[in-house]
């Protein structure tokens, strides 16, 4: 008697615990990955977006074939679940997605998951337009000029009191430049503009403690200002841009205090 009421103590635990994981909605990664394959694309997309958090190694392959799918939505759920494994492997093919995907959400995806991977150090870039180290040398100072006033600025809006100070016009000329090089030097200045008015945002990001929650916290709007750096570094590879611990210093507070 006292065996069997033993089993049957058994057989209630293990059906509460699985109660439990259903209330919860959690799912075993072979379940989910059977999940991959159904039509239903909500589904697919919240099995990728749990198998990807769960860093399930079996489930790489079959999220790479949904990456290379003609359903943009199924390519944008396989590269987010792509994301979650943290792996610099990934970081090239987020690369080409990101400049490369007809679709305006992929891309947005594929840039969002080369943020939160830190993947700077870990993608080629072909150096098809790469322009002369002269034109490159004038966009480093804009670049370098830029990202101190916005650092300095308070409020905020006074960053944008450097542009006529740059004398942008009058910097980038060189006796005997052709002028399609000065259309581009002059291309590049004003795209330098256009990124400091995307990170001049990063004065209304909450400080939510550390680097890293912040830097997870605003991964969207990091991606907007990453890709117009990265625009700049098709002329320009080995430009150098302020990575997010220095803006993290301005989120702190700590960039105030270092120029007192």
């Amino acid at each position: 008697m006292k065996n069997i009421t033993k089993s049957l103590i058994v057989v209630l635990a293990l059906f509460f615990l699985q109660s439990c994981a259903a209330t919860n909605g959690t799912k075993e990664p072979a379940s989910l990955r059977q999940e991959l394959s159904e039509s239903d694309i909500t589904s697919r997309c919240a099995a990728a977006l749990e198998l990807g958090r769960m860093q399930d190694e079996e489930s790489i392959a079959l999220l790479a074939e949904m990456a290379d799918s003609e359903n943009p939505q199924i390519r944008k759920c396989a590269i987010e679940g792509l994301r979650w494994y943290e792996d610099p492997g990934f970081c090239q093919d987020f690369y080409e997605y990101w400049l490369g995907d007809p679709d305006k959400e992929v891309r947005k995806a594929a840039g969002i998951a080369i943020v939160a991977n830190k993947c700077e150090g870990n993608v080629t870039r072909r150096a098809d337009y790469a322009m002369d180290s002269q034109s490159c040398g004038y966009t480093q100072y804009f670049i370098n000029n830029v990202q101190k006033a916005i650092a300095e600025a308070s409020p905020v809006e006074q960053w944008k009191e450097i542009i006529p100070k740059l004398n942008i016009r009058d910097t980038i000329v060189d006796k005997g430049a052709p002028e399609e090089i000065l259309q581009m030097r002059l291309n590049l200045a004003f795209a330098v503009i256009d990124w400091g008015e995307s990170v001049a945002i990063i004065h209304s990001f909450d400080n939510l403690g550390s680097l890293e929650e912040n830097r997870q916290n605003n991964l969207v709007d990091i991606e907007v200002y990453a890709k117009k750096q990265e625009y700049i570094k098709q002329f320009c590879p080995i430009i150098q841009f302020p990575d997010f611990a220095y803006w993290n210093k301005v989120i702190t507070g700590e960039k105030g205090q270092d120029n007192q």
